[in-house]
């Protein structure tokens, strides 16, 4: 299980085209080290085409180094999102590490 929750995928283009098409927030993982938390507004900008965006590898070091993803399916993506990188945070550097789990942005 994950910090969302949910089982961790491989992140492989074949387990990525079953991931949902719809909006939520996504964490990208190095095994089992946290290293991206994003987001999917909705309609084209889904889960699927925003970890297939980072499979592709534009993005950095974040997308070449993820071995694994998780998703969850929520109504407000940015409300969870900010809830999720301040729990990845802890009491501890908050800002720090909510810069380094979103320093990727999709662009419009």
């Amino acid at each position: 299980m994950d910090a969302l929750g949910h089982k961790k995928w491989k992140f492989t283009r074949a387990m990525v085209e079953d991931a949902p098409s719809t909006r939520g927030v996504y964490a990208l993982w190095e095994n089992d080290a946290l290293i991206c938390i994003g987001r999917a507004e909705g309609g084209e900008d889904t889960i699927r085409s925003c970890l297939l965006e980072h499979l592709q590898g534009p993005h950095g070091a974040q997308s070449r180094n993820a071995t694994h993803y998780s998703w969850e399916i929520c109504m407000n993506p940015e409300a969870r999102e900010r809830e999720l990188l301040r729990e990845a945070a802890g009491p501890g550097d908050r800002a720090s590490v909510v810069a380094h789990l979103s320093t990727y942005r999709r662009q419009a």
